[in-house]
This record gives C-alpha cells, structure tokens and sequence, in this order.
C-alpha cells in the first residue's frame, strides 16, 4: 500500500517534469521565432536614385539604379536594378521593395542639388511621424510632423542653417474633414507655395507640390 502511493507520487512528479520540459521548449521555439522576426523587421533599406526625381512623380514608374539593404549588423547587400510604381511610392507600407519597419528612407540624387529625404515610420501604427527636407549643404530643413491618431499634419516648420524660423500660414478648413488645404511660407524674400492634396478615400497624402515663387539669400543655389 506504501509502496504504491510512492510510486503514484513519483509518477506524478514524472509528469509535472515532463509537462515543464515541453514548456520550456515551446518557450524557447516561440522566442527563436520572434528574434527571427525582429532581426528582418528591423533591417533596413536605403533606395539609391540616380536621376533626379520630382516630389510629384507624374510618370507611372521611376527607374531606380539599385537598391542597397542594410540590417542592424551593418551587413550591406546591393539588389539589382528595379522599378518602383508611382503607387508604390505614395503607398510604401505595401511596396514589396521598401518595408514598412524600415526607421529611414532616403533618396538621394546626384546632381549638384542634391535633396535628401528622410522619412520616419512608427512601428507600431506604420505612420509617418517625421519628414525632413534639405538640400546638400543644409540650408532649408523641413520638419513635418504627422499625428498617427487622427492621420492629419499637425505642424509643418521650415528653418534656415542659422536657425532662423520660418513663420507658417495654414489655410485650414475645420468642416471639411479638417484637412490642410494650403500653407504658405515668406521669409526673407522667399516665398514658398506648398499644397498638401489628401485623399479622403484612402487617407493618404496624394500629392505635395512645392513652387519657388522668388529666391533671394541663395538658400536653394
């Protein structure tokens, strides 16, 4: 009688073991996965273009020289010669080229204005959160900043290199979807027309056109 519950209870024992063993290996498989999808979700690609390229592209695609991918090891790969869709370019969140984890997206172009575009996803709502314009040698920057909430621009700042700011006039129509319908900038003898056309249907930014009207002070020489 003893001796059975012994062994009943070692059975027991046996069994809680072994349920513990499978845990930690199913643990250990889970946490494999996940490492192995952070270490592709956070690489990063970097789109080299060697023509110049419009901020409103008109054409259905752009040629792009290659494109050269780079993971958190700094582990450099150079993909052969592609062409990106004018939709996957407005719509990068569901480009098979440029991946949405992406931190930074820049194109840079070879001529001697240079422009430099940087844009910043948030992970976890796939938003732009920051853009960034300046020539090559940083005279005119721009922040956008993007609220991932309610989808709208909620500031757009322009600065010189010496940090001088640039004053902002929003045309804002609060009863039509409170979107931006145009802003202005003029400092200094620059003026600078910026129209922000936002698509209702598919709440992304449609088009961004940017007209230098008068140019003084050589900020964009």
């Amino acid at each position: 009688m003893c001796f059975s519950k012994i062994k009943e209870f070692h059975l027991k024992n046996m069994l809680i073991i072994w349920k513990l063993f499978w845990l930690v290996i199913i643990f250990m498989f889970c946490l494999f996965l996940v490492v192995v999808y952070y270490k592709v979700y956070f690489s990063k690609e970097f789109l080299v273009v060697t023509q110049p390229l419009p901020l409103t592209i008109k054409e259905d695609t752009f040629k792009a020289d290659k494109l050269i991918v780079k993971d958190k090891s700094c582990q450099t790969t150079i993909k052969p010669s592609i062409n990106i869709s004018k939709k996957t370019f407005k719509n990068q969140s569901q480009s098979k080229h440029i991946k949405t984890c992406c931190h930074e997206k820049r194109f840079f172009y070879p001529d001697n204005k240079t422009i430099n575009y940087i844009e910043k996803y948030d992970l976890l709502t796939q938003n732009c959160t920051q853009i960034n314009y300046y020539n090559h040698n940083g005279t005119l920057f721009c922040v956008m900043k993007f609220d991932p909430i309610t989808k709208y621009i909620t500031k757009i700042t322009y600065h010189q290199s010496d940090g001088v700011t640039i004053s902002n006039i929003a045309k804002y129509n609060p009863q039509n979807g409170k979107k931006i319908q145009q802003i202005q900038y003029d400092a200094n003898g620059m003026t600078i027309d910026y129209i922000d056309q936002y698509n209702d249907n598919e709440e992304k930014i449609q088009t961004i056109k940017y007209i230098i009207i008068e140019c003084k002070n050589n900020l964009l020489n």
